[in-house]
């Protein structure tokens, strides 16, 4: 409960954040469409996989906060619309 009322104090940028962070750090339970690994291109999909190789959650011996990511899941371009997901 606590973790949801922190989260619940994020303005709208960091929330989207969070909530991208802690898709790629969890990613054994994350599956991304086909589509969005294409829409990423090949910048994207390298940056996307050193994220997951160097999330926190993934090295417990890194831990010093929480995991931030630089790809942002809420960004218009990965939307179901743009990748053509119906």
């Amino acid at each position: 409960m606590s973790f949801l009322a922190e989260l619940k104090k994020l303005d709208s940028l960091l929330f989207k954040s969070a909530i991208s962070s802690i898709l790629i750090s969890l990613a054994e339970n994350t599956f991304f469409a086909p589509a969005l690994w294409d829409k990423l291109g090949v910048k994207g999909q390298a940056k996307l996989c050193e994220e997951l190789d160097t999330s926190l959650w993934l090295n417990p011996d890194l831990v010093k906060g929480f995991f931030h990511c630089e790809t942002n899941f809420f960004d218009p371009k990965y939307s179901a619309r743009s990748l053509g997901i119906k």
